[in-house]
């Protein structure tokens, strides 16, 4: 799916001083029939960043007991899957889960479901929801990598879980329908220092079980549309979209004109009133599998934020 440029309402000057984290990780195993190994140990080291975005956070070594869930059961299996990423998404049971679930046609499992009845709108809906459908209803805070060289969808899974219970859940966000370079998007009407602080911490201290992008990825991703910072953070991160360039979005359409976006915000604002009276809690850590081929991306693991 093309991805949303966010506004560019901060920059920085190129010799600016910030923190990066260079994660390094060791994995030794000597699992028993449960699946139970020695702790997996990540430790951060912060130097400069010569891209010139935002400082960030300063965290410490996390020490990673690999036992999975309670009872050192894994929920699914974790592995096979092409890419992994780390969204937001509304808890099952949600007014906001349920309307996003039948905007797309689908829940965040990929099973079909009832379609949301949304009248006004420029296109059919299936056409509007063609590309944002395979990624699911949801907000970004590490978009889709492939793993590291030696790296397991445990070992992602269990860094996300450690992350999670470092960080707070963050104040509540109250959201709308707008247009967003053309997509139609969910989004907070005003900054949200606290979300992204969580998606930069997703971003820096997850990259090291990312594997680096290939030139067709990178080609995907850039392009001429990008400035300077946010052609250094796809080299540097793989997204161009994050740090000082991050926008926390929930994605609705497939790009479209001025006018038929226009149509677009009038008619999704009415069929999502129900979710938006209510501020929007952001509770969780999800990690998402994408098995490939234009399959859906679907929920594999929810970890609750401190």
């Amino acid at each position: 799916m093309s991805a949303i440029n966010p506004s560019r309402t901060s920059t920085m000057p190129r010799n600016a001083r910030a923190g990066v984290t260079t994660v390094a990780f060791a994995i030794t195993s000597s699992g028993d029939m449960r699946g139970l190994r020695r702790p997996l140990v990540l430790k951060a080291r912060p130097r400069e960043n010569q891209f010139g975005e935002a400082r960030a956070p300063a965290r410490r070594a996390l020490s990673l007991a690999r036992t999975g869930d309670a009872g050192g059961r894994m929920a699914q299996n974790l592995d096979g899957f092409e890419r992994y990423a780390v969204y937001f998404a509304p808890r099952e049971g949600a007014t906001l889960a349920d309307l996003g679930a039948r905007w797309l046609g689908r829940d965040e499992s990929g099973a079909p479901v009832a379609p949301l009845d949304a009248p006004g709108l420029p296109a059919p809906r299936a056409a509007l929801v063609r590309d944002a459908a395979r990624y699911g209803f949801h907000a970004t805070l590490k978009a889709p990598f492939r793993l590291a060289e030696g790296v397991v969808g445990a070992d992602l899974d269990h860094a996300v879980a450690a992350l999670a219970r470092a960080r707070r859940s963050p104040s509540s966000l109250r959201l709308g329908v707008a247009s967003l370079g053309g997509f139609v998007a969910l989004s907070p009407s005003a900054s949200a220092p606290e979300v992204e602080a969580l998606a930069a911490a997703c971003v820096i201290e997850l990259d090291g079980l990312r594997a680096p992008l290939t030139a067709g990825e990178a080609a995907r991703r850039g392009g001429a549309g990008l400035d300077a910072v946010e052609a250094a953070n796809l080299v540097r991160w793989g997204y161009p979209y994050v740090l000082s360039r991050f926008r926390f979005h929930m994605t609705l359409t497939t790009r479209l004109s001025p006018t038929e976006a226009a149509q677009a915000v009038e008619a999704l604002s009415a069929a999502f009133a129900p979710a938006l009276d209510a501020p929007v809690a952001v509770e969780d850590l999800c990690l998402f599998g994408d098995p490939g081929g234009g399959a859906p991306l679907r929920l594999l693991r929810r970890h609750p934020l401190a």
